[in-house]
């Protein structure tokens, strides 16, 4: 999505331009409720630690079972 303060310049020099053109430049994406739902769930799916929602990512359980595996092995050996 566009900036408008950026994509607008007012021009001082020249203080009865017509903005109209200009302003009609700007294209407004509007999205229906059901994509930006889409597009919410797509963005805590990929990174789920993130958003702080009870998934865990891939990496985050890995590391967890490499310590249960560590922890096993310490009470194995004793």
């Amino acid at each position: 999505m566009m900036n408008t303060r950026s994509t607008i310049r007012w021009r001082s020099d020249v203080p009865n331009e017509d903005k109209w053109k200009e302003l009609q430049k700007i294209q407004i994406v509007r999205k229906t409720p059901m994509e930006k739902k889409l597009d919410n769930m797509t963005k805590v799916i990929q990174n789920p630690d993130e958003f702080n929602v009870n998934i865990a990512s891939r990496e985050r359980i890995e590391e967890l079972e490499l310590r249960i595996k560590a922890l096993e092995e310490r009470m194995n050996g004793h």
